[in-house]
């Protein structure tokens, strides 16, 4: 198994953010700092006390109200990273 990097997990995780906002919400890949997917990584918007798991890809989509929100992103064996997002209605 590859080492570990934990301060490199956000990093990776912003670089694969993927906002949607004609759909009002979030999808992209939690990735490792080697590019690898990070498999049933748990996403969680702290202000709605709501979250989700990603795939066995490292995929995500989840569906969210316009507003600011934070997201967390936690992995067995990395440390815990959050992102403030804002997404605005489009017209």
């Amino acid at each position: 198994m590859k080492p570990i990097f934990t301060q490199y997990i956000l990093l990776l995780f912003l670089l694969v953010l993927q906002l949607s906002l004609f759909a009002q919400g979030i999808e992209g890949t939690v990735i490792d700092q080697e590019g690898e997917p990070l498999p049933f990584a748990s996403i969680f918007i702290v202000n709605l006390k709501n979250g989700s798991s990603c795939n066995a890809y490292g995929q995500y989509k989840l569906n969210l109200p316009t507003g600011t929100h934070t997201v967390q992103v936690k992995y067995i064996g990395y440390e815990t990273q959050q992102v403030q997002l804002l997404l605005r209605e489009v017209c």
